[in-house]
């Protein structure tokens, strides 16, 4: 489960924080693997030195390990150390894990507005 768990958030990670998602000259968004459903909006967000991951006040274990690789890997290739915090709103990465959401093992729902990029997972 928690393998899963890391290995589904990385890949969501990897989406958001890479090149992976671009947006082409008709305004459509090649995302790999396809959302079943997408709600395109106006905007981007925009990684910055003062940028920090969220992982919420209970520091789950997989989500603090998630955060600290990708926080690794931003540093190596932007030179911007970010930190992890236990909450944030405004320009922060948020990972969460909510057990209620009914979209199945697999699913997941990514929100980026020009604030913040938040990741949840059941």
């Amino acid at each position: 489960m928690k393998r899963a768990l890391s290995i589904s958030c990385l890949w969501i990670c990897l989406l958001v924080l890479s090149s992976s998602v671009i947006m082409g000259q008709d305004n459509h968004l090649d995302i790999t693997p396809t959302p079943q459903s997408l709600v395109q909006k106006n905007g981007h967000f925009t990684l910055n030195s003062k940028t920090s991951f969220a992982i919420g006040k209970n520091q789950r274990a997989d989500l603090k390990k998630v955060a600290a690789y990708f926080q690794s890997k931003i540093l190596y290739s932007t030179g911007y150390n970010l930190n992890i915090k236990n909450s944030g709103s405004s320009n922060a990465i948020s990972l969460q894990i909510d057990k209620s959401l009914k979209i199945g093992n697999e699913g997941y729902q990514l929100t980026v507005t020009t604030n913040y990029c938040r990741w949840v997972k059941p």
